[in-house]
């Protein structure tokens, strides 16, 4: 050697080294895939998993112990890019086995939306019928949020048009068009269970 040099010893990755991802889902649903390895210093092979509820119940949220990651809203796909951002690692800043849980919840009216972060609205008449001639209660459900526009039990909401049943046309006889006693809007906050009733008024012309 008659000048300066330099040699480079170099560790080959070990790829019997790995680490797994498990997937695992509470009652009332599955998700697939239930699990994927990868050698400790790749995410690669990550991709995530889907939850997918089972009849009467509606997804509620992949969680990583306690913390939610993601809406609820939606959120039935545990992005491969959200599984890798909140994997563990060791002291030695490699990946560790790590541990998604999605969750469900109980969802009688079917709606996809767990029941718990809902109030039913119901509407009902007196004297008369709905515009479309039914006269049974009508029963919807307002869906509550908190103010970063997520899914919360302890949320309020707001009836859309679609839910409002028209009324004032078809009034019982000895009836005519009357009012409710509250009349529902689309801008109020609702936050728990309410009723609106519509009451066709006493026609003292006939």
């Amino acid at each position: 050697i008659s000048e300066a040099k330099t040699y480079t010893y170099t560790y080959a990755v070990d790829d019997s080294q790995t680490y797994t991802v498990t997937y695992t889902a509470g009652e009332g649903g599955s998700v697939s895939p239930t699990s994927e390895s990868d050698q400790v210093l790749s995410t690669t092979a990550i991709t995530g998993s889907t939850a997918t509820a089972a009849e009467g119940y509606a997804f509620d949220g992949w969680y990583k112990g306690e913390t939610l990651l993601g809406a609820v809203e939606g959120g039935e796909t545990l992005t491969a890019a959200l599984a890798k951002a909140n994997l563990n690692k060791t002291d030695a800043d490699n990946y560790a086995a790590t541990e998604y849980t999605a969750k469900f919840a109980k969802d009688d009216n079917g709606d996809g939306i767990p029941d718990k972060y809902q109030v039913a609205v119901t509407f009902k008449v007196e004297n008369g019928s709905w515009n479309d001639e039914t006269a049974e209660e009508i029963t919807v459900y307002v869906n509550l949020y908190d103010e970063d526009g997520n899914l919360a039990e302890d949320g309020s909401g707001n009836l859309s048009e679609a839910q409002i049943p028209a009324v004032g046309e078809k009034p019982a006889e000895g009836y005519k068009v009357g009012a409710w006693d509250t009349t529902p809007d689309t801008t109020t906050a609702i936050s728990e269970a309410k009723t609106y009733t519509y009451t066709y008024a006493v026609d003292d012309s006939q």
